[in-house]
């Protein structure tokens, strides 16, 4: 591969990763409760079915689904009433939108620190578990990348997925993805490192990711599809069907004990729900993993190169396992998608998979391109953060800039000689990496004050600068 390695010459790829990794968690960390809003009402549905859980035994909590009056449960005011426009939500019971992991492990969270039903405690409160699971997320995508690629091409990965803005705001989020990541990932470095004597966790794995949200079908679907491709069918057979009756024997009587027939019925309205939303155009029109759109090159580039990779990679039994996975991944999202809202977060665990496959096309790509890619990236991710100026800047800046992301490449390799070109590459690839490592936290730090600066905005609670302020006094 050309380019050998070039990493090397400045860091070890462990301490590089653990750079990489620091940064990424710092940024998902810095300032998580402005972004996404404080108060986020999909967050809160959670908690507020967990904390009802724990205290009648029963989930109660807000749906945007509609429900007959009969079960409505109470007419409630929450959260910035300044900010909130929508007056009184209605809270449901019971609540079945989705099973109840999730809202378990943020009922039991809040109501360890005080918080009884219904309450809305601070956003850096609840998505601390959210991290926890981030850091879980990052080392097992390392774990798959240095399974699958060379170390050069699983350091590229590791730093699109760990640093990608929309990746760092996307994974601060209360909602049934970012838990269903993580046993997916589980289970496939478990696969595809052979690890047979951990086998037996693959079942609990897939109950898991069942257990929070019916999507989380992913990790059952790409468990039979490990031993389908190996035409063991009788450890396909044993080991999705272990999956989904350990989910039945731990979700039917949950079910059963709030009302069968209810649950009957309410889940038949919402399976008639509108499809088709997250469909292809809609992946490449509405960028990020929220509401708004969140126009992050990075964004792109995974959503490029890891299609790309799943066409180019060379045939293997690991790389058709990430092959067919990640176009499984697409077409669950694509037939289970019903929300007439731009719910980006539904698309993580494809986006996930699809930068694992982004390895494949670092494999072959010139090291020379990735840094000319990197920093196009990089310029075009400054604009994620914009503060009005007056009088207005002047372009000069900007086109320079611009111009030299093509220019000065084509004059290094036009009259320079391969020493010196290969220095370059070295160095572009650092600024890069450096370049990508601080751009991370600015966005993280200044996203918030340049989206509300001419709009009103929920103020949280609880702050970042806050707790550290405290920590250190």
């Amino acid at each position: 591969m050309a380019g050998v390695s070039v990493l090397k010459k400045l860091l070890s790829v462990s301490t590089l990763v653990v750079c990489i990794t620091g940064v990424g968690m710092v940024a998902r960390f810095w300032k998580m409760e402005f972004v996404p809003f404080q108060n986020d009402a999909d967050e809160l549905a959670f908690v507020y079915a967990g904390q009802s859980m724990l205290e009648q035994g029963i989930p109660i909590s807000w749906s945007s689904f509609s429900y007959d009056e009969k079960y409505h449960y109470s007419y409630e005011t929450t959260g910035d009433k300044s900010y909130n426009t929508e007056g009184e939500i209605t809270f449901i019971k019971p609540w079945f939108d989705h099973p109840y992991l999730l809202s378990l492990l943020q009922g039991l969270w809040t109501e360890a620190w005080g918080y009884r039903f219904p309450s809305a405690p601070p956003s850096l409160l609840v998505r601390v578990p959210m991290l926890a699971l981030a850091l879980a997320t990052l080392v097992l995508f390392w774990k798959i990348v240095r399974q699958l690629f060379s170390e050069q091409a699983a350091v590229f990965a590791y730093a699109l997925f760990a640093l990608s803005p929309a990746f760092i705001i996307g994974q601060r989020m209360v909602v049934g993805e970012n838990v269903i990541v993580p046993f997916l990932l589980a289970s496939i470095y478990i696969m595809i490192s052979k690890s047979k004597q951990w086998y037996a966790l693959l079942p609990v794995l897939a109950a898991g990711a069942l257990l929070t949200k019916m999507t989380g079908v992913i990790v059952l679907l790409v468990i039979g599809l490990w031993f389908v491709l190996q035409k063991n069918w009788k450890s396909a057979c044993v080991y999705t069907g272990l999956g989904a009756g350990l989910f039945l024997l731990l979700y039917l009587p949950f079910v059963y004990s709030l009302g069968w027939q209810e649950f009957i019925e309410i889940t038949s309205k919402q399976s008639f729900r509108l499809l088709g939303w997250v469909n292809p155009a809609f992946i490449m029109s509405q960028p990020g993993f929220h509401h708004y759109i969140f126009f992050d090159l990075s964004y792109y580039l995974i959503l490029i190169l890891g299609f790309s990779g799943v066409i180019i990679g060379k045939q293997s039994l690991k790389t058709r396992f990430m092959q067919f996975s990640t176009l499984g991944a697409l077409l669950l999202l694509w037939i289970t998608s019903a929300e007439q809202d731009a719910l980006g977060w539904y698309k993580l665990p494809l986006f996930t998979l699809l930068t694992v496959s982004t390895g494949y096309m670092f494999e072959v790509i010139k090291p020379s391109i990735v840094a000319i890619v990197g920093l196009i990236m990089v310029t075009n991710n400054q604009g994620l953060v914009r503060f009005v100026e007056h009088p207005l800047p002047t372009t000069e800046r900007l086109r320079l800039t611009v111009t030299s992301l093509i220019g000065v490449p084509f004059i290094l390799d036009a009259f320079t000689n391969k020493k010196i070109q290969q220095k370059a590459i070295t160095f572009g690839l650092v600024v890069v990496l450096f370049l990508a490592m601080a751009q991370a936290l600015y966005v993280a730090d200044s996203f918030y004050d340049a989206q509300c600066q001419h709009k009103h905005c929920p103020i949280p609670l609880v702050t970042t600068t806050q707790l550290l302020k405290g920590f250190y006094e």
